[in-house]
């Protein structure tokens, strides 16, 4: 199985994250927000969902 990363899936490239599942990828989806990823992930199977704040430097330590 292929995988994909995509930063701020949650929002803007929800769909994205979507047709990337569909198209048999197991999907890293960075996001910050908890309801938007919680959308997100409703009847998703192979979306994982990474919760960070990419634009706080401490989340990566």
């Amino acid at each position: 199985m292929e995988r994909a990363l995509v930063i701020g899936g949650s929002g803007m490239l929800a769909e994205t994250c979507h047709w990337l599942e569909k198209q048999g990828y197991e999907v890293y989806v960075v996001g910050r927000t908890r309801s938007k990823m919680a959308k997100l992930l409703e009847n998703s199977q192979n979306i994982i969902p990474l919760y960070t704040d990419y634009r706080d430097v401490n989340d990566f330590k």
